[in-house]
């Protein structure tokens, strides 16, 4: 019986298998081998599954501009399709037009697009050979074998992790991802909040929802205005967030400074106030202030606030500015902060700068941190791969500010873009976020008891991430070297890498009150909020932790005097209310 059950499986698996490959029905056969491209691109990530079906529901609306151009290739592979069968028309090339047309359509509605090109342009060769190839055989039998080749070998292209460089892997030291900690992936639980309470929420500040997680639980606000936040105003950041004697402050992103209640609860939080400054004396860059720029896409200049702090009684606030005619760096200035009225003046100034056509504004970080009596001030590398490892540029560096005299030394090298800067309480380090290329997202430890030339990492020489196509010929050195200490360069503590992650954003961090060697930190690209818990000494990961939330992340900030911190999402923007679970 067992045999029998054994021969009739195998017999229809191989009847199954022979008509999807060798079916006159071209639609079934490409169809069916672009699907499982997909699933096996995706096979060891769940959560990647998840979101490309996601994006795939959100592109299906026909006002989507992107849906003209898919709905378009869908009709001519169609149209190609109709052709070949209703005429029966025997011409391997439009077979390989119609495999392609129906290939790529497949691949976007399930963002596999995102893929290296590289990937997708040898895999089509491929198809192309052997396409070609199956056309010169008449009998089923190798038919089939070749499609079954071609089924395999396309997959384990897009599944594995191609490496375009030649030298040899052992070169390279370690494996890049042998020693990072997995991240582990949390579910939301059941919101708890009372109906009741919606009632009463103010009409000021609008109460949007409540997340439950095991570890913490976050209520969510509309803030003002829609007008301006991060997708309707050139993305821009959608403001930054601090504290103030209770207080919690917003800087939207064209400068205005705004302050809520500072006691509340689901309630009663119920007051935005706007504080008057002569912030639009001091900054020279109208684009900081503009707010009525149309949605595009293709104009993301970014520059407006980049960050702010408020340190005992003073505000610091960093910003895009135009040093010369299109000519953009960060520079910062502070005020003795009041309720009334802020005077600012300038704090930190200097003349390198990179021009708007050769670089990006929303690269060269801005972020702000105090230590020892001591601002420390983040600056990306702008676009401009020749600054970072440039002694003489300001770019791609995080610097330490001394607060009295206003000069500056440079801590560390080789950054690209950090979004994200704290002080580590009890120790003499920093720990930045940064933003890779596609990918290679870096958590950095700094030790500020060592140099430069030990506290370098390594861009645009060394990434985990892949570079994009615009490399500038002149650049010496080889690029793309996954390891960075075999290099002279200092290793990330942690980083994100292809194929798991494609662009993350990760932004601002900062250190937990209740638990020392445990870090909040966000992102923007994939909506979400990680726990990260360091060991003893902070020099390894011993676990990270994330969790979904419903907007993209941008910054941060803890409040002391009520246990709660504080999240500003982009797009509302909104305000999130952290509380940690006892």
């Amino acid at each position: 019986m067992k045999k029998l059950n054994k021969k009739l499986f195998r017999n229809y698996f191989s009847h199954l298998t022979t008509e999807i490959f060798t079916s006159k029905y071209l639609f079934l056969k490409y169809f069916t081998l672009s699907i499982f491209i997909y699933l096996f691109v995706s096979i060891n990530n769940f959560e990647l599954l998840v979101l490309s079906t996601e994006k795939m529901v959100n592109k299906i609306p026909v006002l989507n501009p992107f849906s003209s151009y898919l709905l378009l290739t869908f009709i001519i592979a169609i149209s190609t399709f109709l052709l070949l069968i209703i005429f029966e028309i025997k011409n391997i090339y439009l077979e390989i037009v119609f495999y392609f047309l129906l290939f790529f359509t497949v691949n976007y509605i399930f963002n596999v697009n995102t893929l290296p090109r590289l990937y997708i342009l040898i895999a089509s060769v491929l198809v192309i050979i052997f396409l070609l190839i199956e056309n010169l055989f008449s009998k089923k039998r190798l038919t089939y074998f070749f499609n079954i080749f071609l089924f395999i070998f396309v997959s384990i292209l897009f599944y594995t992790n191609f490496k375009p460089d030649t030298e040899d892997e052992t070169s390279l030291g370690p494996s890049s991802n042998s020693n990072l900690i997995e991240v582990k992936h949390n579910l939301p639980i059941k919101n708890n909040i009372l109906t009741e309470e919606l009632f009463d929420l103010s009409p000021n500040v609008n109460w949007i929802q409540n997340i439950n997680y095991d570890a913490f639980q976050i209520d969510i606000y509309q803030l003002c205005c829609k007008q301006i936040a991060y997708n309707n105003i050139d993305f821009k950041p959608g403001g930054f967030l601090g504290i103030y004697d209770g207080y919690p402050i917003f800087v939207n992103n064209r400068a205005d400074i705004l302050f809520l209640d500072k006691n509340f609860s689901n309630t009663e939080f119920n007051q935005i106030n706007r504080i008057k400054s002569n912030i639009n004396d001091v900054v020279n860059n109208i684009s900081v202030f503009e707010n009525d720029k149309e949605y595009n896409e293709f104009s993301k200049s970014g520059e407006g606030v980049r960050d702010i702090l408020i340190y005992q009684d003073e505000i610091f606030l960093s910003y895009s500015e135009e040093v010369q005619t299109d000519c953009i760096n960060i520079q910062i200035v502070k005020a003795s902060f009041n309720f009334e009225y802020i005077n600012f003046e300038e704090f930190f100034t200097y003349e390198e700068c990179i021009f708007r056509k050769d670089g990006r504004a929303g690269d060269m970080g801005g972020r702000l941190e105090i230590k020892n009596n001591e601002l420390f001030f983040t600056l990306g590398y702008g676009g401009d791969y020749s600054k970072p490892q440039d002694l003489n540029s300001m770019f791609g560096k995080i610097h330490k500010i001394d607060l009295k005299s206003r000069k500056s030394q440079i801590v560390s090298l080789g950054h690209r873009n950090p979004q994200g800067l704290a002080s580590v309480t009890g120790t003499d380090f920093l720990i930045s976020t940064e933003h890779g290329p596609v990918s290679g997202d870096e958590i950095n430890l700094i030790d500020l008891n060592k140099g430069i030339d030990e506290n370098n990492y390594g861009w645009p020489y060394s990434t985990y991430g892949e570079h994009y196509d615009n490399i500038p010929e002149e650049l010496e050195i080889k690029l793309n070297q996954k390891n960075h200490s075999n290099y002279g360069y200092t290793e990330p503590i942690y980083y994100f890498q292809l194929p798991e992650t494609y662009k993350h954003g990760i932004s601002e961090i900062e250190q937990m009150s209740n638990l020392p060697n445990h870090f909040l930190f966000v992102s923007m690209k994939v909506y979400k909020i990680y726990i990260l818990e360091l060991n003893s000494n902070f020099s390894s990961v011993v676990s990270i932790n994330s969790y979904s939330v419903p907007h993209r992340v941008r910054d941060i900030v803890y409040d002391f005097n009520s246990n709660n911190y504080f999240i500003l999402f982009d797009e509302g923007p909104y305000l999130g209310v952290l509380k940690l679970n006892k």
